[in-house]
């Protein structure tokens, strides 16, 4: 009997230390697969989701940025539709119901509350910031070009490469200051001061900003700003959020 009760807590402990391995081997694959909250911007599935949602967001932008752009003028075409003799004979001759617009309804409240609706999303003071590699990355609005900056949390100055200034048809002044900049990496080159007449992020709009214009061999080092770049605001890089914040 004795045997019997020894064989029983031995079976029964086996089982205690089989279930507490089988606990503990669940709990380190939990802990592999759990990704800090700082490093889920970097994440392949989170970084092409954010990369998804900054381009739904430029397109958006840049649509209601050219809508704001030419509402003025349409009234002065509508006015001079009006004014032309064949288009209003046309338009008379298929009957009452059909008539020339004057515009005035791109001006309407109603109007205006729907581009409201839209610009909710995007007029913002936080912008969508993801990690590529170890870099953060943020996008701007420049001249309606999307624009994607290395994200530098150091007193450097904002920059842009040659490319990104063609792209967004930007032009570096003939007679712009020359001056050597040192990379990170130790390499020295000579680099262009100029100004941005504005950068968009979110509802925010920086206007003059100093920047450097690096040249075309300097394409690797990519487009950079920091809370340099914003003078007149206070920036904050929230990667556990993965957010930009600005006041």
């Amino acid at each position: 009997l004795q045997a019997l009760r020894e064989a029983a807590r031995s079976s029964g402990r086996r089982k205690i230390d089989a279930r507490i391995a089988s606990e503990q081997q669940q709990a380190e694959q939990l802990r592999a697969a759990v990704v800090p909250p700082e490093e889920i911007a970097g994440t392949l599935r989170m970084r092409t989701a954010m990369i998804q949602l900054v381009n739904s967001r430029n397109d958006l932008t840049a649509a209601l940025l050219w809508i704001h752009d030419t509402r003025p003028a349409l009234r002065t075409q509508y006015e001079l539709l009006a004014g032309d003799r064949e288009i209003t004979r046309a338009i008379g001759e298929l009957g009452d119901e059909h008539r020339l617009s004057t515009g005035e309804q791109f001006d309407s409240d109603a109007f205006l509350r729907k581009l409201a609706r839209f610009e909710l999303h995007v007029f913002t003071d936080e912008v969508p910031l993801y990690l590529q590699g170890d870099d953060l990355q943020v996008s701007a609005i420049i001249n309606r070009t999307p624009v994607t900056f290395t994200w530098n949390e150091y007193d450097e100055p904002t920059m842009l490469t040659a490319s990104v200034i063609e792209a967004s048809g930007l032009k570096v002044p003939k007679d712009a200051e020359r001056l050597k900049h040192r990379f990170p990496d130790g390499r020295e080159l000579v680099v262009r001061r100029f100004e941005i007449p504005y950068l968009r992020f979110g509802r925010h709009v920086l206007k003059n900003v100093e920047a450097l214009a690096l040249p075309p061999e300097a394409e690797r080092y990519g487009a950079q700003i920091g809370p340099k770049g914003f003078a007149d605001h206070s920036p904050r890089a929230e990667p556990e959020k993965m957010r930009l914040v600005i006041r």
